[in-house]
């Protein structure tokens, strides 16, 4: 992608983001108390949630995985292994047919709902500071993780065939990032 296009997109993404800024705030809610339950007691630490159609989905720590349905408060839970680790999850999300689970640190492992609910690995990268903490679809076929910087640019995964396959986006084709 030339530079050109690049800031093609730029512009079209903060000129949206200048659009929905500039729209209506909904009116605030004088909120006199909060009603806490305990729905999932456990010593995983759940770093990624999901809320999904009548469910909140969950990933953390240990590989731990798996999901509360809402009406019935029965949790399902599943722990992910990926050779002999155990992957600390830090994103999830989902399409009307997939789930996915993102993990943090080295190595990164991306994984998606395949056969009979079991998880299969579509994305791992192995790079000194890899670390992906954030990830979202915008419709059933595209969507994009996002990660800390790594060789001076953020680290941004794309898909287009609904999280099938995944591609990293080459800093050549994106902004320096900032100093810390």
């Amino acid at each position: 992608m030339s530079k050109l296009n690049t800031m093609r997109y730029l512009l079209v993404f903060f000129s949206f983001l200048m659009f929905c800024s500039c729209t209506e705030s909904l009116p605030s809610h004088n909120f006199t108390s909060v009603d806490v339950r305990i729905l999932f007691n456990d010593s995983v630490s759940i770093r990624a949630l999901e809320v999904m159609d009548g469910s909140v989905a969950f990933a953390g720590n240990g590989g731990v995985f798996g999901a509360i349905d809402l009406r019935t408060q029965q949790i399902q839970a599943k722990q992910q292994r990926f050779d002999t680790i155990f992957p600390e999850f830090r994103a999830i999300a989902h399409t009307k047919s997939d789930f996915f689970m993102l993990s943090a640190g080295r190595p990164a492992l991306l994984f998606k709902t395949g056969n009979q609910g079991l998880m299969q690995l579509v994305y791992t990268e192995d790079g000194e500071g890899v670390f992906y903490d954030a990830m979202a679809f915008w419709n059933d076929m595209e969507g994009l993780a996002i990660g800390d910087e790594m060789s001076g640019c953020l680290s941004i995964l794309l898909t287009r065939d609904g999280g099938n396959t995944w591609q990293k986006t080459p800093c050549s084709e994106l902004p320096k990032a900032l100093a810390a």
